[in-house]
Parts: structure tokens; C-alpha cells; sequence
């Protein structure tokens, strides 16, 4: 389950904002690992929890987007369709039993 929470005043160029950042989801909202994105000049708070355990230390964000789909068939050879269908296998093969 992910959660994404709207940042207002955070400087990406303030060395210590992200810490910040990582203090507070951590005090308030008892969430260990966050990522900080940024969209049309906005920036957010991306987490994830753990559905089978309840984790919140969730290290690895992989976004896959149609840019990086573009570049996975490429690379492979294959046409965008068997691209997500192979990504759907490894998908099924990841979730928790």
C-alpha cells in the first residue's frame, strides 16, 4: 500500500530538508523509509508498506513508467504488450504466499 503526502516549504537545495522530512513521517506517522519526488515543480512524500508484514522499510522504489517500458523492449527486443506481460509474471511471482 503506498501513501503520498503533498510537501509544502521543502528546498531541495537545504541539505538538511530531507532529514527533516524523514523525522517527521517518522514521528508522526510512523513511517521508517520515504522518497522525495518531484512533478511539475511540486514536490511529495512517496511510502510504501508492506502488505504481508506491515513494514514501512520499504528501501527500493522502482517507478516503471511508458518511457522506461519503451526501454525495456528495446533493450529486449520485444513489443510493449510482451513487456507487460512479463513484468505481470514477475509480479505474480513476488507476492507473498
Amino acid at each position: 500500500m503506498r501513501k503520498i503526502f503533498a510537501l509544502i516549504g521543502y528546498n531541495p537545495k537545504d541539505e538538511f530538508s530531507e532529514n527533516i522530512v524523514q523525522h517527521t513521517m517518522h514521528n508522526n506517522h510512523k513511517i521508517e523509509f520515504v522518497f522525495i519526488k518531484t512533478n511539475n515543480g511540486s514536490h511529495y512524500v512517496d511510502s510504501a508498506k508492506c502488505p504481508a508484514c506491515g513494514s514501512t522499510a520499504v528501501v527500493y522504489d522502482i517507478e516503471i513508467n511508458d518511457a522506461m517500458i519503451e526501454k525495456m523492449g528495446k533493450m529486449t527486443g520485444q513489443t510493449r504488450e510482451a513487456v507487460l506481460i512479463n513484468l505481470k509474471a514477475i509480479q505474480e511471482r513476488m507476492k507473498p504466499e
